[in-house]
């Protein structure tokens, strides 16, 4: 019996360069699930065309001519992207274009959950202290995606508004662990100068969020991250596995010393934000 299909809906502004890497990792390390992947893109007004390599790793392509601004452009993508999605699949994935994930068990563990538990929606945790989840990663049921394109339609604050939706259209939801937490408690950055406001590598779900221009060793810098994250050597750069080792190490300490030290969530209750 074939595989179920499971959909990939990929957007992208500038980041055409973190998009190859991103669609030849489904390529190498998904291999669960076939999966039908359509890629939006509103960056060709300003030169980000796609490539014909790009083209040739993906079924479907949409470059929109007028493109808006950074989070109505998010909103933009989504919502051209949801009418492609093919109806034999039952799950799609939502994926940023810099988002890289090495491998595809986390997608096939939370569609398992999902189903046992009838949620419609899964992702991390994007605030602690209000209602919010991430949107760079999403396992999300498609039949629900294409009857609530109003999920979408935000015009500030994204993960806020996504979850507030949800909650208020009783689509219940999941939190990905893997994947949280997300931002540096404050208290932890008064004493860590290295930590910055969020973490982009998770070891445990095999994936790193990393901005290029973040990182002043560029590309072959997010490609040494990328192989700490996975636990094995995806790139061939200048890496010894002794350095993917400590680095998975650091990763499991921080990710712990996120959790334990104090935040103002375990005195205040979460809140909901406005997002009118």
């Amino acid at each position: 019996m074939n595989n179920p299909t499971v959909a990939v809906l990929v957007r992208v502004h500038q980041r055409t360069a973190d998009l190859k890497v991103c669609l030849e990792a489904i390529r190498d390390y998904w291999k669960i699930y076939d999966y039908h992947i359509v890629i939006v893109s509103n960056g060709v007004k300003k030169g980000f065309t796609l490539s014909d390599e790009i083209r040739s790793l993906v079924d479907q392509v949409v470059e929109l001519e007028e493109p808006q601004d950074h989070i109505l452009g998010s909103s933009q993508l989504l919502l051209e992207g949801l009418p492609l999605i093919p109806e034999k699949c039952q799950y799609t994935v939502l994926l940023e274009a810099d988002t890289w994930v090495f491998s595809d068990q986390i997608i096939d563990k939370y569609i398992r959950l999902m189903r046992d538990k009838k949620a419609l929606w899964a992702s991390a945790e994007w605030i602690k202290k209000v209602h919010s989840v991430a949107l760079d990663f999403v396992i999300a049921e498609t039949r629900f995606l294409k009857n609530n394109p109003g999920l979408f339609k935000f015009n500030k604050t994204p993960e806020c508004f996504v979850c507030n939706y949800l909650r208020s259209h009783q689509g219940r939801y999941l939190l990905i662990s893997e994947c949280m937490p997300v931002h540096f408690p404050k208290f932890m950055r008064l004493f860590y100068k290295s930590v910055t406001g969020r973490r982009h590598s998770f070891n445990r779900a095999r994936m790193v969020t990393h901005h290029l221009e973040n990182l002043k060793g560029g590309m072959d810098e997010k490609k040494k991250l990328a192989n700490i994250a996975a636990g094995f050597k995806a790139f061939d750069v200048e890496q010894t596995p002794r350095e993917i080792r400590a680095g998975r190490c650091r990763l499991k300490w921080l990710e712990l010393a996120m959790r334990i030290m104090p935040q103002s969530r375990w005195v205040k209750p979460k809140k909901t934000q406005n997002t009118d």
